[in-house]
């Protein structure tokens, strides 16, 4: 049992003890005044109860938001660490000439960074957007994968490519510890 249900039980106890008490002197031998006489202390004992019950209903919502912003902290770090490792999944699969496996590892990152957004950026404008380095980078990546000449990349796409990748994670990596602080 909760602190505030055990206050307003002793608060009851009180309030029927001091009815108890007072009965000789409030009470007539009237059966009507005996029966308004308890009735009153019922309904000083239910308005006890009903402002316990307001006081306690108010203390566990509150504890439930709680709850729910430490999963979603949770839940926002994981996501946050599942981008970033992808990112670096991504980076991983250029140098060895995989653009394939760069490109589904990208996309994997994007749906993962859609999710961490969706849930957990409360406030996108002081968030920059990482959408258009996403759009960049697939780009790259599939011009890659499309090229008839030798299917490489070139060193200025693979060094625009880094810049775009190490930038997505800074910001995630921002995102992240934003949400933390909160």
């Amino acid at each position: 049992m909760s602190h505030v249900r055990w206050t307003y039980l002793v608060a009851t106890l009180l309030v029927c003890a001091s009815l108890v008490h007072l009965k000789g002197e409030w009470g007539n031998s009237d059966s009507i005044n005996v029966f308004n006489y308890w009735c009153g202390g019922a309904t000083l004992v239910a308005l006890v109860v009903a402002i316990g019950e307001i006081v306690h209903a108010g203390t566990a919502g509150k504890a439930v938001r709680k709850a729910f912003a430490r999963a979603a902290h949770q839940q926002a770090k994981v996501l946050a660490i599942e981008v970033i490792s992808l990112i670096d999944d991504v980076s991983s699969k250029v140098q060895r000439k995989d653009y394939s496996a760069a490109l589904r590892a990208l996309q994997m990152a994007r749906r993962f960074l859609a999710r961490l957004d969706a849930r957990y950026a409360k406030d996108l404008t002081q968030h920059p957007s990482l959408t258009p380095l996403l759009n960049d980078a697939e780009m790259i990546i599939l011009k890659a994968i499309h090229n008839t000449t030798s299917a490489t990349m070139s060193r200025a796409a693979r060094h625009t490519l880094s810049d775009y990748l190490v930038r997505i994670k800074s910001s995630v990596e921002t995102l992240e510890r934003r949400g933390v602080e909160e």
